[in-house]
């Protein structure tokens, strides 16, 4: 593992790490998504060790990406206290269940809905787009689908924190798509406030499942592993507030397509990842 810091790993480090930043800053998205597969795929660190990068990258990259986004007002904790406690309960639990579980088929689960999700915000930002050259005024915000079914949100926001936790600390990342996901059609948030609040509860469950896996690691160079954490997570930080302070700036509409854009793009990568491990 020493090799780790030779320059041209410590290159990939600084590329996964600032790649991590943006996606993270703009679209809310985990460091995993990119600093996981590129690692895996291009140094000698193995996977597990590869995860425990990525989700303390995420700590830090989305920590810098909450500030941005709470400066600007896009930040409502409201419903996601639940949802954040019971996610790092789970993140923790999965992070466990990690070096026995087989994530093939969470990590295909996620994929598909991280593409669904990118075409959907497609979809909405060429819709408002569309109704903003033909002069049609934005209908008002649709009730809450949580109203809508009769479930006490502390309820459903907990239920699914526990299992979006799970999954996160299973596979590896922080979970910013799927609490995403969760924070937009559940529980009817804005794009901006969205991804401002999701990197916000994604620092808290990066961080549990980052020491768990600390915990459960064996055989490792530790200082030389933290070390290489360090330049993805300065290299994330760099990325996420640069990322996060153009989103705050951008259009609805034009955030909403770029936003979908990178889900759609991910998600494809990720499916080509599992096709070549196949």
């Amino acid at each position: 593992m020493p090799e780790v810091l030779e320059i041209g790993n410590i290159i990939l480090l600084i590329i996964a790490g600032l790649g991590a930043g943006i996606v993270t800053g703009l679209a809310g998205a985990s460091a995993a998504t990119v600093v996981t597969p590129l690692l895996v795929s291009f140094s000698p660190i193995t996977a597990y060790v590869a995860i425990a990068v990525a989700l303390i990258t995420d700590v830090f990259a989305s920590f810098f990406s909450f500030l941005t986004y709470k400066k600007n007002g896009n930040i409502n904790m409201k419903d996601g206290v639940a949802l954040t406690i019971t996610a790092c309960i789970g993140a923790f639990l999965g992070s466990y269940m990690s070096s026995f579980f087989n994530n093939e088929a969470l990590g295909a689960f996620g994929g598909f809905m991280t593409f669904l999700l990118g075409l959907d915000f497609m979809r909405r930002g060429l819709a408002m787009r569309r109704n903003a050259k033909n002069g049609v005024k934005e209908p008002e915000k649709k009730e809450s689908k949580i109203s809508q079914l009769n479930i006490n949100p502390i309820v459903l926001s907990s239920v699914l924190g526990l299992l979006l936790g799970l999954i996160c600390g299973i596979v590896g990342a922080g979970g910013g798509l799927m609490i995403l996901f969760v924070l937009t059609t559940v529980l009817n948030y804005d794009t901006k406030t969205a991804i401002g609040t999701s990197v916000l509860i994604m620092t808290f469950t990066a961080l549990t499942g980052g020491v768990s896996h600390f915990i459960h690691m064996e055989n490792v160079y530790i200082g030389v592993l933290v070390l290489g954490m360090a330049i993805t997570s300065t290299s994330a930080v760099i990325g996420a507030k640069m990322a996060a302070k153009f989103a705050n700036k951008t259009d609805e509409d034009v955030l909403l397509t770029i936003v979908g854009s990178i889900f759609t793009v991910i998600s494809v990568l990720m499916f080509l990842q599992k096709t070549r491990n196949i």
